[in-house]
Parts: structure tokens; sequence; C-alpha cells
């Protein structure tokens, strides 16, 4: 009986694949190099040797002709390979006649011609005059008169003559020719010994013989390279449709991989199911999965998760560098932080940046999540400022910061915003505007007990009818509706659900009613069930419930109007001062039309009294009042006025004034250029002035007559006043900042500022579909890769397949250089 196979310990393992690699290692050092045999071809960019190593596993060599695709390093990057910087001396006297790199090299490249070179130290004394060779030599005058390139000729500064590169290259040795051999010198004849030279059959046969060298027709070992390039294209488009599944997938933050990897399983995921659909109409794509595509290991088919990996990170990368590259060349910003908790319970920091971009628009875009942040105030300044470090971004170029109004962002003695300001006094701090309206609003609603009591009955409302609590119930209120509309649910955060909420109630008001009535007369209900449809219908059953639903429904519709506009990434101050203040000015409006929502209430009710003031008179007086009579007593519509209706709009306008107290400190420095063609030359100077002493750093002294210079162009094109964002799209356009470089830097700090912190919380969404319950253990790095290719897939889209394919072959080549 033959003994057991002993398993080998992990260590084991290690221990023998570093062994064999080394035994590898050492072998591919004695094997020969392929450039001894023939020449590859490289880039636009250069001859390129490559010495090939010994194929990876599953990989071979191309044999016999073969042809049949074969996945060497060195096919996938025939367009691409590495990069080695040849140092061939440009001047032609220290060429090598035999070197075959040289002359790979200037077919490829082609012939620097040194027309930068001192053409007055080849001076030569004719009984005329003195002459020197000029510019004029490299080009040939027709007998049309057009002038063309002769690309041919090169002048050698050690020689203080010109050669012909290709006669000098490839031309015989025997033959008696001085651009050939010693060089041509002679410039009083130059003009005539070049053309003959030109139109001459051995120069026309040199010329040609190189210019083939760049193709694969004019190599030795063409049928080779034919064969190579023939590898390389299958290769590439494989790649290219493999680029297009990642493109689309991450783009939409949608899973790579199922439970198995098998072509032909239901179960294989996205990834290889969108693979199998190309297939279907591709026969390309088809053939090549019938033959790799459920080969196993060992046989490369560049359908694999690692490959699909790779990728990922190259788009994330590449995409993550171009963002970094425009808020570089912006040179201001401004950042803002948000954290929520992912699935599996970690605390994920969005980092958002906004920048304007070249054509003066200003962009939000994500940079990554921070993991395990924690929410102390230090601790989330030391993550934003690791991370602006990381991609080499000057703190001192932060010119605005936007948080939510938590003690530990908004502190302005220890939060965030505090923090950023000890460094660097210029990053203002803005609270959200989305934020604080919707904190002005939850002020609102818990202002007195009636607004409470208002949207407790909507939210008992929708659990009563909701579809989760009972499904007949659900039935009941749809067959009333007539699938007009429905019940909404309430959202502690989203006031735009509360809108959503009280429009319904307000459209749906009598067919709600009537659907109560029909479950609490219905006998087959469960008592506790009829109880609650008796308690809500008397809760609805009341002048107060319907005057709360019209009057909060005219609230909360600007309300979620002005939310929803606050929210886009291009909004700007102006634009937050002014959608405040219209705020402000309606809730003012309303204190006078107390009438106008009572007689709606009783046209929507069918009620004609509020009911009697719960208030009695007071039975007792203090020593000191002055009226013996007692309280004077209001009817219930006066302390529903008094007692609801005006503290609702007055805390509605107390707390927008307070809040927008600060945009409005920010725009009053800035909102001058807005108006540059209203206002008196003294004002013009004086604003610009006071800008200036906020900015001493970034405005020159010259910047209020650059303002009065703008004014007069402005004036003369009639052009009036305009939101600093539609000035300064008009700015870039005419290229007016040439002009007016300071004008350009404050209309760039100013747009550069964010007022909102929407595009953080934006994130979250895309959080919540990349890393969900059933992805819950993907690492950070690959998910901060699949959340910046989805949040930013507008970007992503605009890359090129063969950019990436590119960067691909270059991490994959395994030549090396010489």
């Amino acid at each position: 009986m033959s003994e057991k196979r002993q398993k080998l310990s992990g260590h084991a393992y290690r221990k023998n694949a570093k062994e064999k690699a080394e035994r590898i290692k050492e072998e591919l050092k004695h094997m020969p190099k392929i450039q001894r045999f023939f020449s590859n071809r490289g880039t636009a960019g250069g001859s390129v040797p490559v010495e090939t190593e010994q194929v990876a596993e599953g990989q071979q060599y191309i044999q016999d002709n073969t042809t049949e695709p074969v996945a060497t390093s060195a096919i996938i990057n025939a367009n691409e390979e590495a990069n080695i910087d040849l140092e061939f001396s440009s001047d032609p006297v220290d060429w090598d006649r035999d070197s075959e790199k040289l002359k790979d090299y200037l077919a490829i490249n082609g012939i620097t011609q040194n027309k930068n070179a001192d053409f007055s130290l080849s001076a030569r004394k004719y009984s005329d005059r003195t002459r020197s060779f000029s510019n004029f030599f490299f080009k040939r005058k027709l007998l049309n008169g057009e002038l063309r390139e002769r690309t041919w000729l090169v002048y050698s500064e050690k020689a203080k003559a010109v050669f012909c590169a290709p006669c000098l290259l490839l031309g015989s040795s025997s033959a008696k020719c001085q651009l050939a051999q010693e060089g041509f010198s002679d410039w009083k004849n130059a003009s005539v010994r070049l053309r003959e030279h030109e139109d001459s059959e051995q120069h026309k046969t040199c010329f040609m013989s190189i210019n083939n060298r760049n193709t694969a027709s004019g190599k030795m070992d063409n049928m080779l390279v034919l064969q190579q390039n023939n590898e390389s294209e299958y290769w590439r488009n494989v790649l290219r449709r493999v680029v297009a599944v990642v493109k689309a997938l991450s783009s939409r933050g949608l899973a790579f991989r199922g439970t198995d990897e098998s072509f032909g399983s239901q179960t294989n995921g996205n990834y290889l199911m969108l693979l199998e659909l190309i297939a279907e109409f591709d026969p390309f794509m088809k053939e090549h999965i019938k033959r790799y595509g459920n080969a196993g290991s060992g046989t490369a088919s560049y359908l694999s998760k690692t490959v699909c990996y790779e990728f990922i990170e190259i788009l994330s990368v590449r995409l993550l560098n171009a963002i970094i590259v425009e808020v570089k060349d912006a040179k201001y910003y401004s950042i803002s932080v948000d954290s929520t908790p992912d699935v599996s319970h970690v605390d994920q920091l969005a980092f958002i940046i906004r920048y304007v971009n070249d054509e003066g628009v200003p962009v939000e875009r994500f940079i990554k999540f921070i993991p395990h942040i924690g929410h102390k105030a230090q601790s989330l300044f030391q993550a934003v400022s690791d991370t602006l470090e990381f991609h080499q971004l000057d703190l001192q170029n932060c010119r605005g910061q936007s948080y939510d109004n938590a003690s530990n962002m908004a502190g302005p003695y220890s939060g965030l915003q505090a923090r950023f300001k000890e460094q660097n006094p210029l990053a203002i701090y803005i609270p959200c505007s989305a934020h604080s309206l919707n904190l002005v609003g939850t002020c609102a609603a818990e202002s007195c007990v009636e607004a409470v009591s208002f949207f407790g009955v909507i939210q008992q409302l929708y659990n009563f009818f909701s579809f989760s609590a009972s499904t007949s119930r659900w039935e009941v209120l749809t067959s009333h509706l007539n699938a007009k509309s429905t019940v909404k649910n309430l959202s502690v955060t989203r006031w735009s659900a509360r809108s959503d909420a009280c429009r319904t109630l307000r459209k749906s008001w009598t067919e709600i009613i009537e659907a109560l009535e029909a479950i609490e007369d219905d006998d087959s209900q469960r008592p506790v069930t009829r109880s609650e449809a008796a308690a809500l219908l008397k809760s609805l059953n009341c002048l107060e419930t319907a005057f709360m639903t019209v009057f909060w429904n005219s609230i909360l519709e600007p309300f979620n109007a002005t939310n929803k506009h606050l929210q886009s990434a291009d909004v700007d101050i102006s634009a937050v001062v002014k959608l405040y203040g219209a705020l402000l000015h309606l809730m003012q409006s309303y204190r006078n039309e107390f009438e106008r929502f009572e007689s709606e209430a009783k046209e929507l009710s069918g009620l004609d009294h509020f009911k009697t003031a719960c208030a009695r008179a007071r039975n007792f007086f203090f020593p000191f009042d002055v009226s013996q009579e007692g309280d004077v007593q209001l009817n219930a519509t006066d302390h529903f006025r008094v007692n609801t209706f005006f503290a609702i709009l007055d805390k509605l306008n107390n707390e927008l004034q307070r809040r927008s107290e600060a945009y409005e400190e920010v725009y009053n420095k800035f909102n001058f250029l807005e108006k540059l063609t209203t206002l008196e030359t003294s004002d013009i100077q004086s604003q610009a002035s006071n800008l200036r002493n906020s900015y001493p750093d970034d405005l020159e002294p010259s910047f209020p007559n650059e303002c009065l210079y703008h004014c007069s162009y402005l004036k003369n094109i009639h052009k009036g006043e305009a939101s600093i964002s539609e000035l300064y799209k008009t700015f870039k356009s005419e290229k007016l900042h040439i002009v007016n470089p300071n004008i350009d830097i404050a209309m760039h700090i100013y747009l550069c500022t964010l007022v909102t912190n929407c595009s953080a919380e934006r994130s979250f969404s895309c959080l919540k579909r990349v890393k969900n319950y059933l992805r819950s253990s993907l690492g950070q790095e690959r998910l901060n890769s699949l959340a910046v290719l989805a949040i930013e897939s507008e970007l992503l889209n605009t890359f090129s397949y063969e950019d990436v394919i590119d960067e691909f072959a270059k991490r994959k080549v395994r030549a090396k250089k010489m």
C-alpha cells in the first residue's frame, strides 16, 4: 500500500515558488537577445530595441509562421514598447554608417536638421563677398513658386557643411558625392548642387530605402513583423471590448463578479454576462470566447477577473490624475467633507473639491472616501490635510470650505473650519445652504404644538395606509384615490418628502377621508383598525388641520424648489443670497394673507369654525396688575392666528434672516463686479480696494484700475448687470483675462467658493450602490476606484480605449531596458 502524499504547508509552497522564480531569473540572463536577429518597430516617438525574456507561464512564442493568436507581452505592447532613450548625435559627422539601430531610429523619428545652429560659423570668403549657409537651403522652390521641405538635408556644426542623410547612411561608399561623404560647403553653388543631387537616381533610391524601413514591408524580418502586428491587433481588439465592459459597469456602480467565473453559467456575474452578450452579435468575440473562454489558468485570454481589476485600477488612477491636473491648473479651489457609515459599519468620509475649469465653469469633483476617521475635529483636519498633501495640492490655495452645521464642522473655536483658518485665513467657511434651509424648516415645524401635531397626523396616515402595514387598507385607499396619488412618508432630513406629503394630502383630502370612513364602517376590520381610522378622521375633520394643510403646502412648495436649486453643483453665493431673499420676502407677505388661507381651508374641509381656544381666563390677579378686569379673551380664530399662524411665520422669518447673513457677508465683497455699469467711479474704486485688502496676496494694486477699465468696456458693448458666473464665461471666451488678470483672479476666487456640500451627500448614494450587502467585504482601495469611476462617469467616458490599453501594455511588458 502506497504512502499517502503529505500536503505541503503554506510556508513550503512560498519557499518553492521563490526558489523557482530565482531559477527562472538566472536562466533568463543567459538567453540570447532577440534584436540579434531582427529589429522591432517602435512608436512614433522612437525605435526601441527590445530584449525579449522568457514568456510567462501559460504563454508561448510565435512559431512556424502560424496565424494562431499568441498572448505575449511583446505582442500586446507592439505599439508601445519599452521607452529606451537612444542617445544618437544629431551631427552627421558622428554617425556610424553601419549602425542598423541608427538607421531604424532616423527612419521612424525623422532626421534632426539642426536648423537652430549658428550658421555664421560656416562663412566662406569668395571674390565678391563672404557667404554662409542659411535656412533658405532647407527648402526647394519649384517652378510654380511653391516651397517644398528638404527633409533629407542635415547641417553639421562640426564640419560646417551639409549632408544628405539617406545617402550618407545607405549610399555606396565608392560613390563620389560630397553630400554623402565629407559634406558640401560651397555655398555659392549650393542651390544648383542641391537641386542636381535631389534629382539624381542614387538619392531617390536611398531616400525610398530609408523611408521603407518604417514599414513592415521594408524590414528584413517583414514576415515576422507582419505576424507580430497581426497578433498585436488581435489582442487589442479583445482588450477594446474588455475596456468597454469595464467602463460601462463601473460608470453605473454595478457589480462585476458572480458566484462563479465560467462562460455559459447563469451566475457568472455582470462582467462575463456582458462579454457573452457582445459575443452574440460579434463573431470575433464569439470565436475568442469559444477558444479561450473556459481554458482555465495557464492560458492567456485577458477575460479573467485579474485583468478586469487591473483595468479598474488604471481607469481610476487616470481619472483621478486628470482631476488633480485640472485643480492644479486652476490653482484656487474649495473643499467639502461629510461622513456616513457604510453597510459594514465603517464610517466613510467623502472628500469633494470645487474649482473653475478652463471654460470658466465651476465644477465639483469627488476625490475619495477616507475610512475610520471618527468625528473629532482634529482627526478630520488631519485626514483632509493628508489628502491634500498626498495629491500635492497647496493648502494656501484653498479659498473656501463648506460643511453642514454640526459643531465639529462649523465650530468657530475648535471646529474643522476654525482649524483650517488657523493654517489659511483665506479659506472662508460657508455653511451648507441646503442644510441651513432644512434647519429653517425644522425650527418652524417645531415652533408650536399645532405644527408638530399636523406633521404627526401626516405620518400616522402613512403608517396606517402603507403597503407594508396592511395590503387590504392600501387597496381601500388606492380604490378611492383612482391612481391619482398616494400618501407619502416623512423624512427627518429630506424636506422634499414633507412637501410631497403635504401636496398629496391637499389634492386627495376628500378621497382620504372617504377611505377612512369606509374602513371605520367595515365590520370585517379589526376593532383596533376601526378605532385608528376613527381617530384619524377626528384629526382630519377639523378646520385647524385643513388650514395647516393649505398653509404648509404654500410654504413647502417654494422651499422645496429652492432646496433643489441649491443642490446643483454650479450654484454660487449670489444665487444663494437671492434665493434666501426671495423666500424671506414671500414669508413676510404671508402675514397679511390669513384670510385667504382660512377661506381655502373652509372650502377644503367644509367646516366654518376653529375649535374653541384652549386657553381659559385667569381667575386671579397679581398685586401690580394695571387692569382689574382680567385678560383680553381671544376668539378661536384670533387665538389660532396669533399662537400658530404668526408663530410659524415669525420663526421662518427670523431663521431665514439669521442664516442668510453668512452668505451676504461674503457676497457683499464681490457683488460690485455685477454692477460695474451702474456704480459711480468712487464706489468702484472703494469696493475694489476693500476686496483687494481682503486678498492682499492674490490681487495686485492695479485691481481698482482694471475694474474701471472693465466698466468702460461693458458700457461700450452695452452690457448691463449680470451675474458673476455669466460675466466670467464671457470674460474667458473673449480672452479678457489677458488684459485684466486681477479681475480674472477675483471672479475665479468667487466662483470656486463652495456654498453647499450636497455633492458629498450625493456620493453616499453611490457608496450604497457600490458597497451593498452583497459586497460588504469590498476593500477600501477598490471601493475608491469604483466610486470615482461611478461618480465622475462623465469624465470617464472621454477616455480613449487606446490610451488605456497602452497603459495596460506598459504594465505588462517584460522587456528590459538596454
